[in-house]
């Protein structure tokens, strides 16, 4: 996890320099806390504060002249030392109580689609939205049982809110041979499902969903856009 501070400082023409604060950490725990300070020109970081090396590092010929300004005067370095507590530590405890901690379940479409070349609804859609955190795992099963098969899924990708959405595609085409059936439904899993029993019942909707049934010439999934909720077929 990290907690990022921006400063701008303009120019005329645009910006011509900033510096951020990073805080990295993997917990409350001042031992699990790296405090950094970046100062950039034109784009380019030139000297940085990290508390894991505990001194100021030049990257540029001007950023190691002024790292070792800077890392001369006793003052600076215990300033910039302290952040880690100060800064960091504070700001840890108020994201974990705020953010870190929280969680959205997500809500699902399902529906059909059709695949390229193909003149019938060929492709199932399972779309994930509004959900945190980020880390999730879609899964199809057919007929209870876990397929790994004809099926594409986008990356986790952020709405802009907070929030992420992702898409698997099954492919049903070669599920079924005509006159058979199956039971296709798909299954989610993250933190929220797992620990919060009304967002279980996201699961319990979707399985088993629908009953898949491929004849020759007659498709029982002929709407290429279908909730759901409306796939208990």
């Amino acid at each position: 996890n990290s907690g990022t501070w921006l400063q701008c400082f303009y120019a005329s023409h645009g910006y011509e320099c900033y510096s951020s604060t990073r805080c990295l950490f993997n917990s409350t725990e001042l031992q699990d806390i790296e405090f950094i300070r970046s100062y950039y020109y034109n784009k380019i970081e030139h000297v940085r504060f990290s508390s894991d090396v505990g001194r100021f590092v030049g990257y540029t010929e001007f950023g190691i002249k002024e790292a070792e300004y800077w890392n001369k005067d006793q003052a600076i370095l215990a300033q910039m030392r302290a952040q880690k507590e100060t800064y960091c530590q504070h700001n840890t405890d108020l994201w974990y109580a705020n953010v870190l901690s929280k969680s959205v379940k997500p809500s699902v479409r399902l529906h059909s689609t059709m695949a390229p070349g193909y003149h019938h609804p060929a492709m199932l859609v399972c779309s994930v939205y509004d959900f945190y955190p980020k880390l999730i795992k879609v899964s199809w099963l057919r007929n209870g049982q876990e397929t790994t098969s004809d099926i594409t899924s986008t990356e986790e990708f952020a709405n802009g809110d907070w929030l992420y959405q992702v898409h698997s595609h099954l492919e049903y085409m070669t599920l079924c041979l005509p006159g058979q059936s199956d039971h296709v439904c798909p299954l989610l899993d993250n933190s929220t499902v797992r620990s919060d029993p009304s967002a279980q019942a996201v699961n319990s909707d979707l399985c088993p969903s629908f009953l898949l049934w491929l004849q020759l010439t007659d498709f029982s999934l002929n709407n290429h856009n279908i909730p759901y909720s409306q796939l208990s077929l």
